[in-house]
């Protein structure tokens, strides 16, 4: 059990699900912590497989899968149904919890089959009490978090320099919410059985367009929603916003550094305290996107560590 205390100081107990494995490398015995990311890993394998084999290691990437193959035999062929598992835990608060506790529902009984009716049946019965409420089935909680979401990040980026980025991100988490709504499987209609992108493929980029990404040439990129008015100045302000949040808990040096100095328009703003410590950058009259957000949240000290 992991103890975790809330905002109102009020602690809850959380299981926590150990896999023990053998590293290859080095031949000791390990322990991984089994969870989200695990989850993730398999279903972008499984679908980047689709049209290009790719050999991942496997922690993170094979870990679900090689559990699935174990305990669910009768799935080893069935990409779809395992990426199906995959994605229905993670619309769960503790996905490895539903994740494990399908498995044993599973075992030994007879299921459907189809990928319709599985997904339904992992989610047959369930309800969800707690601290945030009573919920009758996942749509209902569903909603609770996509509602809860669209709040935070209107409090995170409420202020104007940020108007344009606001409406690009609740643009995206409302069409987003209307996919997963309409086609709960949409994650396996992406790529057809001979490794070619669909037309639910592209009609998802079109709607959601990408994410702001960086290469290893620390050249960026994105493709805006076709229906979004206003392209946003700062596509990169998740990423500004992750690597506050990593410097306050202590982490040293902002990673877009090499973004920011290799690709200005008039002024490079970069300067050496972007590589060791941001924070010192917020008396500065050039202000970046981290300082921008440091002022927003009230960050005002020169080193702030949660």
């Amino acid at each position: 059990m992991q103890i975790i205390d809330l905002s109102d100081n009020v602690p809850i107990k959380v299981k926590k699900y150990f896999v023990e494995y053998t590293n290859m490398d080095s031949y000791k015995e390990e322990k991984y912590n089994f969870g989200i990311t695990a989850l993730k890993e398999l279903v972008a394998h499984k679908i980047q497989n689709s049209f290009e084999e790719v050999n991942h290691p496997d922690i993170p990437y094979l870990i679900a899968e090689l559990i699935i193959d174990k305990e669910l035999p009768e799935l080893k062929d069935n990409d779809k149904l395992k990426i199906l598992l995959c994605d229905a835990a993670l619309m769960h608060l503790h996905p490895a919890q539903l994740f494990f506790e399908t498995i044993e529902k599973l075992k030994g009984t007879s299921y459907p089959k189809s990928p319709a009716l599985f997904y339904k049946h992992i989610f047959k019965d369930l309800r969800y009490e707690g601290k945030l409420g009573n919920f009758p089935n996942t749509i209902k909680l569903f909603d609770h978090i996509y509602q809860d979401i669209c709040s935070n990040y209107k409090d995170a980026f409420k202020s104007e320099i940020f108007n344009e980025e606001l409406i690009w991100l609740l643009h995206i988490l409302k069409n987003a919410r209307e996919i997963r709504l309409r086609n709960p499987l949409f994650i396996i209609d992406l790529i057809n059985s001979k490794g070619k992108f669909t037309i639910q493929f592209k009609r998802i980029i079109k709607q959601l367009g990408t994410p702001f990404f960086i290469n290893s040439l620390d050249e960026g990129g994105f493709i805006p929603p076709a229906k979004l008015k206003k392209i946003p100045k700062q596509v990169y302000i998740l990423f500004s916003a992750a690597e506050l949040l990593l410097n306050a808990h202590g982490k040293k040096g902002c990673a877009m550094f090499g973004l920011c100095s290799k690709n200005y328009v008039e002024k490079n703003v970069t300067n050496d305290f972007c590589k060791s410590n941001p924070f010192e950058r917020i008396g500065e009259a050039d202000a970046c996107s981290f300082v921008q957000l440091c002022k927003t949240w009230g960050i005002h000290e020169k080193q702030y560590v949660i």
